[in-house]
Formats: structure tokens, C-alpha cells, sequence
């Protein structure tokens, strides 16, 4: 095939453009707005994933998803991508997904069990703590492959109250410190196990066309909610309805500090384990009864206040 454009290279552009400054990103927040450029800059997203996502504890799984020895799931801290993997002592590890050996992808499974990872490219293999375990043809190496140096990236990985966090950070503070207030509102939600272990459904994926605040700050936005659902509310009782209204009730929102907020929408439900001798809602009378079948009053009334969910 013949090239019909020579490409000057001398006038392709590859400088890393100038980060904003602390004080040009300060102008974009005012006490009672926000620029939208905080939502479309190309600039301050790099800056995100470099000083948010890089940097702080990030949510990678639930142990449920993982729960015996070679389970695993496979998904992104900011724009890279990880594979979450338990290991044969039971331990938990996040590892790059990326080969040592050219960085291509090792795991195209959103998730399953396997003994080790190979990468489809050249047949690395990683056993499940990210260890090289072996690569074809070795001896074309002459013994200069330091296989004890080539594993998986691991990333520092903590848990709490059952779900996972992962840092590319070494020097952050733990992960119980970085929660902070945060600890108390997981353990509270926790307890909609009514006293069983949490398990994680089936994932519901879909994309939108937005930056990746848009979504967060949705989560904790009760004014939105008679519009958006109003379907939803049109099809509970009146009773639920009413517990619903965010609006116009008794809800609030709460900044946690160190970036974790929470939306309690119904304050009497935020404990579930709570003042359980009130009396049962009509809509769970008939669950109560048939529960009652196989369990004392006690845990009658934990499990249906679990079932209505927590109320934030």
C-alpha cells in the first residue's frame, strides 16, 4: 500500500497540557453553584483520576462476591482495570489487569472461579495472589526473567463491615480512618441481613453520558425523587408513599467529612433494629404471619423491618 501523506512529526503536539491551578479550580466553586467545566473539563478529570482515584481508598467488591478460594470480579478503579481475587489462604487481593509482559488485558471475565489467570496474549500465567507462575519457552530468557519481579500489580486492599476497598496509594491511612463517620451508617445498613450475611444480586449495568459526580450526587438528591419516580410512588400504598416524601417530610442530608455524605429519608427507619415492638405496617401483616411459622417474634420483627429497608 502506498503512503500518499508524509506526517511531519516535528508538528504533532504530545506536551501534557497545564493542570489548573488550586486557585482557578477554587473560582469554579461559588456558595451557591458550581461551573459546569467541573463536569466537562478534560483537564480536571485527569486531575481527578490522578488526586481522587489514584490516591483515596476506592469500593472495589462485597466479599459475597468472592467467597471461596479462586473467585473473582473484574472492574475499574477510575480508568484502570482491576481483578478483585481471593486467594487460596483467603486472603483478598486486588491486581492490575494488566500483563507485565506487553500490559495486555489478563481477565476479560466480568467474574467467575479459576485456579490461576493466563494472559490470552502470550501465556503468562499469575497464580491467584498475582505471582508469576510461569511463561512459555523460558529458556529463550537465559535466566534474566526475574519472575519473583514480574507479578501483577497489587494494590493495598482493606475491608470493612464486609465490602473491599482497594488504593493504589501505599502511604494512605487505613481504611477505617479514611471511613470515619462513614463506619457508623455502614454498619447500620448492614443490618438489613436481619441478622443473616449480605449478598450481592445480580449486577444491573448501563451507561450514561455524564461525568462520574453526576451519579454521586444523584444518590444523595431527595428533591428529584416525587418527579423522577413518580411512577413508583403511584403504585405503593399511601402509607409508603408518605414515608417517602423526602421533600416535604423529615429527611436531610448529612456531609460525613472526608468526601462520604449520606441521605437519611425516613429518620425512624435508619436503625432497623430499633424500637421493634411498634406495631407491624399493614402491608406486612400477612409476611409476619407466615414468618411467625418458623421463627420467634423477636426475629419476625427484624426481618420485616429489613425487608422494607433501611431508611437512608
Amino acid at each position: 500500500m502506498q503512503c500518499d501523506q508524509i506526517i511531519n512529526v516535528k508538528n504533532i503536539d504530545t506536551t501534557t497540557p497545564t493542570a489548573p491551578s488550586r486557585e482557578a479550580i477554587a473560582a469554579l466553586v461559588k456558595a451557591d453553584r458550581v461551573h459546569t467545566s467541573l463536569y466537562t473539563s478534560d483537564e480536571l478529570f485527569q486531575l481527578e483520576l490522578e488526586r481522587i482515584f489514584s490516591k483515596t481508598w476506592v469500593w472495589v467488591a462485597h466479599v459475597s462476591e468472592i467467597p471461596e478460594t479462586g473467585s473473582f470480579k473484574t472492574t475499574e478503579i477510575g480508568t484502570q482495570p482491576v481483578i478483585v481475587v481471593r486467594d487460596r489462604k483467603g486472603t483478598i487481593h486486588t491486581l492490575l489487569n494488566r500483563c507485565r509482559h506487553r500490559a495486555a488485558t489478563v481477565c476479560e471475565h466480568r467474574s467467575g472461579k479459576t485456579n490461576s489467570f493466563v494472559c490470552p496474549y502470550h501465556g503468562w500465567g499469575y497464580a491467584l495472589d498475582g505471582s508469576l507462575r510461569g511463561v512459555p519457552h523460558p529458556e529463550s530468557y537465559a535466566d534474566r526473567l526475574e519472575k519473583n519481579e514480574l507479578g501483577l500489580f497489587s494494590l493495598r486492599t482493606e475491608q470493612y463491615a464486609g465490602m473491599v476497598f482497594a488504593t493504589f496509594n501505599e502511604q494512605i491511612e487505613p481504611l477505617e480512618d479514611f471511613l470515619g463517620a462513614a463506619k457508623k451508617w455502614m454498619d447500620l445498613f448492614m443490618k438489613q441481613g436481619a441478622g443473616y450475611p449480605i449478598k450481592t444480586g445480580p449486577a444491573h449495568r448501563f451507561r450514561f453520558p455524564g461525568n462520574w459526580k453526576i451519579q454521586l450526587e444523584n444518590t444523595t438528591d431527595g428533591y428529584h425523587f416525587p418527579v423522577v419516580h413518580r411512577s413508583f410512588l403511584s403504585s405503593v400504598d399511601k402509607q409508603t408513599e408518605e414515608m417517602l416524601n423526602f421533600v416535604d417530610g423529615s429527611g436531610y442530608v448529612e456531609d460525613l467529612g472526608n468526601g462520604h455524605s449520606v441521605m437519611v429519608m425516613i429518620p425512624e427507619l435508619v436503625d432497623l433494629e430499633a424500637n421493634l415492638d411498634v406495631p407491624i405496617p399493614e402491608r406486612f401483616i400477612g409476611l409476619a404471619d407466615e414468618l411467625r411459622k418458623d421463627h420467634d417474634e423477636a426475629q419476625v420483627r427484624r426481618i420485616v423491618r429489613a425487608v422494607g429497608g433501611s431508611g437512608f
